[in-house]
C-alpha cells in the first residue's frame, strides 16, 4: 500500500502513480504492458490477473499535496466491466485531497461524462488512440474513433484533455491529422512499443509528418524517447 515516485517508461511529466485495483483488465490489449510484465515477474500475473477486485487497503493512502498521480496506471477504471461504486470510491480518494493533481486515462472515455460531479475540475482526463485504423491487437477496447468522441465530450464539457499515440501504429495521415485536431486535445503524446510486440509501426519520417501537422494545428506534441528505436530502424 503506497503511492509511487513515477519513473522508468511513464510519462516524465507526472510525479507519482497509485493503483487501487487488481486483476485483468478486460480490454485484453494484445501489446499491454502490464500483461507484459505479468509473463516475467509472478508478483504481477498473481495481482493482475482474473476478475478485477477493488483493494480496500489503497483507499486510505495519504495523497498528500503538490503532487500530480497517475491513479490506475495499471489498469482501466472506465472500462465498462469496472462497477460503479469502484470509480465512486475511488474518484471521492482524489476529491480527499484537493492540494494534490491528478490525471486519469482510459480506452472508455465515453464514460467520463457520466462522472464528471465527482471528477476534480483540474484533472487531466486522456486517451490512447494508437491509429486511425482498427487492428485486432486493439482487443475488446472500443474503436479509436469511439474514444476520440469520448475525449472530445469531455473536452466540451471543460476538462483539461490529452490523448497519447502509444503504440504508434501504422496510419492513414491526413484522416489522422482531422480526427485529432477535431478532438481538440491540450495536448498529444507519442510513443512506440517498448516491449518487442512485432506491430505494424509507421515509419519515422510518417510520425515526423504527424508530428508537423499537429504543431501546424496548434496542438502541443511530447514526444516520447521510446520512437528514437524508430527513427535509427532499418527499414
Amino acid at each position: 500500500m503506497a503511492i509511487k515516485k513515477s519513473k522508468g517508461n511513464m510519462y516524465d511529466w507526472i510525479s507519482h502513480t497509485h493503483s487501487h485495483l487488481r486483476g485483468k483488465c478486460s480490454h485484453e490489449c494484445g501489446y499491454c504492458y502490464v500483461q507484459s510484465m505479468a509473463s516475467r515477474f509472478d508478483e504481477v500475473k498473481e495481482k493482475y490477473s482474473g476478475k478485477v477486485e477493488l483493494i480496500e487497503e489503497e483507499l486510505k493512502v495519504d495523497y498528500g499535496d503538490g503532487k500530480l498521480i497517475f491513479v490506475e496506471h495499471m489498469n482501466d477504471l472506465f472500462a465498462k466491466e469496472i462497477p460503479d461504486h469502484f470509480i465512486e470510491r475511488i474518484l471521492s480518494h482524489t476529491v480527499e485531497y484537493p492540494k494534490s493533481n491528478y490525471v486519469l486515462q482510459t480506452k472508455n472515455p465515453s464514460r467520463y461524462i457520466e462522472w464528471l460531479e465527482l471528477i476534480r475540475p483540474d484533472t487531466i482526463l486522456g486517451t490512447t488512440i494508437e491509429s486511425n485504423r482498427v487492428y485486432g491487437i486493439m482487443g475488446k477496447a472500443p474503436t479509436p474513433f469511439n474514444r476520440l468522441v469520448g475525449i472530445h465530450d469531455a473536452m466540451e464539457a471543460g476538462q483539461k484533455t490529452f490523448i497519447t499515440i502509444e503504440p504508434i501504429l501504422n496510419f492513414d495521415l491526413d484522416e489522422f491529422v482531422e480526427m485529432l485536431v477535431w478532438a481538440k486535445p491540450s495536448f498529444v503524446n507519442i510513443g512506440a512499443d517498448s516491449k518487442g510486440h512485432g506491430l505494424d509501426e509507421p515509419e519515422y519520417d510518417k510520425i515526423m509528418s504527424l508530428y508537423e501537422k499537429l504543431i501546424e494545428s496548434n496542438i502541443e506534441v511530447r514526444k516520447k524517447i521510446n520512437l528514437e528505436r524508430l527513427r535509427d530502424k532499418v527499414v
